[in-house]
């Protein structure tokens, strides 16, 4: 469908699906792995952390999984 509708104004159009299935942000904690470690440090910063750097934190986290993970940013 996508292809279709650009298929009027471009000479070639290519779609490609990279959605990923939502998943929760600290399912791997437990882990004995560097990713666990990660996770149970940071989900400890975050109980102890204020309001207003709450939201810091959990893009830091996001980040940080991305990065372990050889990823892309994994925002909701």
């Amino acid at each position: 469908p996508l292809e279709a509708l650009a298929a009027g104004c471009c000479w070639s159009a290519q779609v490609r699906d990279r959605t990923r299935v939502r998943r929760d942000l600290w399912d791997r904690a437990e882990e004995d792995t560097l990713t666990g470690l990660f996770l149970r440090t940071m989900r400890a910063r975050l109980s102890a952390a204020g309001p207003e750097e709450r939201e810091t934190l959990e893009l830091a986290v996001r980040f940080g999984l991305a990065a372990l993970e050889h990823g892309e940013d994994c925002r909701p």
